[in-house]
């Protein structure tokens, strides 16, 4: 995993949270180690805020997620004049294969006809599985605006031994 990681998580969370309490839960639970996912600060969501209202702070952490690790990142080439498909399909696939390369080949792309799935297969205990599946939501969502400067309705998917499957369809919402 890059190591820049953990510092991602950390403004993620004091950006979303506010400085006082990202920190008091870093004490708690500290970023997660290479290739894991953070369940100790899903644990720590759900139960401060509740189940909804932790899927929302988790949505709004994926999404500063993003942020955060773009800070770090600028994509060569003039991939942003590309149609708006060709644009997605490339720069979906940059950002999973840069993801993949952080936490163990654990994320892929397709292209379909009726949109893109985006596939996360890295090991979540099972019963933190929805929560980071809406980090990722965020994360996804946040980068496809970056991309495109248009909101795409993600829903989640099934997708067999993937914790974690988006659907991206063809169309933005605008």
């Amino acid at each position: 995993m890059n190591p820049s990681w953990p510092r991602y998580w950390t403004q993620a969370l004091a950006e979303v949270l506010g400085e006082a309490l990202a920190q008091q839960w870093l004490r708690q639970v500290p970023p997660p180690p290479p290739g894991t996912f953070p369940t100790g600060l899903l644990a720590l969501m759900a139960q401060t805020f509740g189940p909804r209202a932790g899927a929302g702070v988790a949505s709004r952490v994926g999404e500063a997620l993003f942020r955060h690790w773009l800070a770090d990142r600028r994509p060569q080439g003039a991939w942003r004049l590309l149609p708006l498909p060709r644009r997605v399909t490339t720069g979906l696939t940059w950002l999973t294969q840069d993801l993949a390369l952080a936490w163990g080949g654990a994320f892929q792309v397709r292209a379909q006809d009726q949109g893109w799935r985006i596939v996360s297969r890295l090991p979540i205990p099972a019963p933190w599985s929805p929560l980071a599946c809406l980090l990722w939501w965020g994360f996804f969502q946040e980068a496809l605006y970056w991309l495109t400067a248009r909101v795409y309705p993600l829903e989640t998917c099934e997708e067999a031994s993937a914790p974690c499957c988006l659907a991206v369809p063809a169309h933005p919402l605008y």
